[in-house]
Formats: C-alpha cells, structure tokens, sequence
C-alpha cells in the first residue's frame, strides 16, 4: 500500500513530465522545493524509478501524427474460424507492421492499428468488419486520481456538457530525413530517453540526436502519458466505440476519472480505452449517457491482453 503522501509525489512528477517531457531530476527537484541541504536529485531518481517500477505511470511514448500519404488506419476484425486465436494474436503482435493489436472479448475478435496497406488480413483468417482512418489519439491527463473510479464515473455524469467534435487535423507533408527516423524508432517507447544513450544506439552524434528531437521529430508526435494510482495491473480495462456530437467534452469530462484514458479518434467515432474497477459501472454511466443524449451509440468491449 502506497502512503497519499508518496503518491502525491508521483502525480506531482507525472504532472512536471507532462508540462515538461525531459525534465531532469534537479529541475524536479526545484519545482517542488526539494533541494537544500540534506537533499539531492538522486531523491527524485529514486522516486521515479520506483513510479514506473510500481506500474503508476510509464515512460511516454511518442507517437507520430498524421499526414497526407502517411496515416495509420484502424481495423476491427474477427476471425473466420473461432481455434488459434490466442496464437493469431501472437502472430499479429510480432507482425512489424502492425503497431497497436487488442485482443478483445465482443462483437469483434481483434482491433489492430497499421501504416501498411498491403497487411495480409486473409493469410491471419480474419475479415475486417470495420475499418477507418486513425487521427492523432488522445491521452487524458487525471484530476480524480484521489477518487475511486465508481465516484469518478458519477462526477463524470455531472459534467455540463457542450455540442463539439475534436479536432481530426491532418499535416500536409512530413518532410523527415532518414536520420530522424532512426532517432524516432529508437525513442518511440521513451520520450525521456537520454540522448547519449539513444547515440550509442544509432551511432548519431549526441548533439545531432538532440537537435534532430526538438527541431523535427518532438514537434510531429503526440506524447502518450499515463497514470494509474494503484497501478497498471489493478485495473481492468474496456474498449467503448462511442458515436457523440459531443467528443470534445466527453474526453475533457474523462479527465474526471483517476487514471488515464486512450482516446482514438475515427473518422465518426471515437475509441475510448478505459480503466476501471466495475465493468456493471462502465455499463451503468455509458447507458446513462445515451440516454441523455450526450452518446448517440456506443458498443462495448473487453480487451483480454495488447500489444505494441
């Protein structure tokens, strides 16, 4: 059991991350008036380490935005015959050119996101039943993470909400070098990454590393954060695709709950990767929503496991 005292520290570092990706530890150190005698950056290190050691938050990742010609699409799928799907998962999960696979428990046995366009959907015996554009995905930032999911979803149900899409931009062209490629595969599960460590990886220089991140790459990508209070492996998760005229203040009232949701916006939807502690209260608040008007349709799933 983690002291409120220890997980204030951790959500105070989640926060400066999110504010500030590469934050050092002395700078942490300041923000939070921890230095003086007696204390030292090493605290802050330690403090980290143990967050992502404990499951309550993770490295941020980077994920590239869309552009014209360059886009990720999203498929759902289910499998023609219902034996080797645990195996089909394992295959589909070491596929390079799948980035993001959910092995899922519903009306549909699989959601995978690619760049590709020639994956091979029949050599796995899947048929697509669903496929859309992907836009730049959301991660929530948690403000309830002092409450407990069953009172976050109803402070949820509070929110006074506004009739707004979010945005679904697309860039026009990505004017990447080779170079910035291997710097971004070398850093796409870790934002924070230290540039010395990402050059003896690639064999870049340091500095060419550091100026490469800020000036090309960083400023094209979305950093995904998370936030779990009682870690990642407490919770369990649902997948809702939820049709809304009112997306926009749907993902802020998200941030309502204590733990970071996944938002993915489609073409006409959105894909909402929640974690939670009741699935009858997910159930509860979703129907609750439709019949309020603020979801217009939605359908449930359960993710049984992921990859990327």
């Amino acid at each position: 059991m983690i002291s409120s005292e220890i997980l204030e520290t951790y959500y105070s570092l989640f926060l400066i991350i999110v504010e500030s990706l590469r934050s050092r530890p002395k700078d942490m150190a300041e923000t939070l008036g921890l230095t003086g005698r007696g204390r030292s950056p090493s605290t802050i290190w330690n403090h980290l380490q143990n967050m992502y050691e404990k499951k309550i938050s993770r490295e941020p990742i980077l994920i590239l935005n869309p552009f014209e010609g360059l886009h990720s699409n999203v498929y759902f799928c289910r499998k023609s015959t219902r034996k080797g799907l645990r195996s089909t998962f394992l295959q589909l999960y070491q596929d390079e050119k799948v980035d993001y696979v959910l092995f899922l428990s519903g009306a549909s046995d699989f959601f995978i996101t690619t760049r590709a366009s020639d994956l091979d959907f029949s050599g796995y015996g899947l048929e697509v039943q669903e496929k859309s554009d992907l836009f730049a995905p959301v991660f929530t930032i948690p403000r309830g993470w002092k409450l407990s999911v069953s009172e976050a979803l109803d402070s949820v149900l509070s929110y006074h909400f506004s009739r707004k899409d979010i945005s679904r931009e697309v860039g026009t062209s990505l004017q990447w070098k080779d170079v910035d490629w291997e710097i971004y595969e070398a850093m796409k599960f870790n934002g924070r990454k230290e540039f010395a460590k990402v050059a003896r990886e690639t064999g870049i220089w340091p500095k060419t590393v550091q100026s490469h991140f800020y000036r090309s790459i960083f400023p094209c990508c979305t950093v995904g954060h998370y936030f779990f209070p009682k870690g990642y492996d407490f919770y369990d998760k649902a997948l809702l695709k939820i049709t809304s005229s009112y997306e926009r203040d749907i993902v802020r009232a998200l941030e309502r709950l204590p733990c970071t949701t996944h938002v993915f916006p489609l073409e006409k939807e959105l894909i909402l990767i929640l974690f939670h502690e009741s699935i009858s209260k997910v159930m509860d608040t979703t129907q609750k929503m439709e019949e309020i008007g603020i979801v217009d349709d939605y359908l449930l799933y359960v993710p049984l496991t992921y990859g990327f």
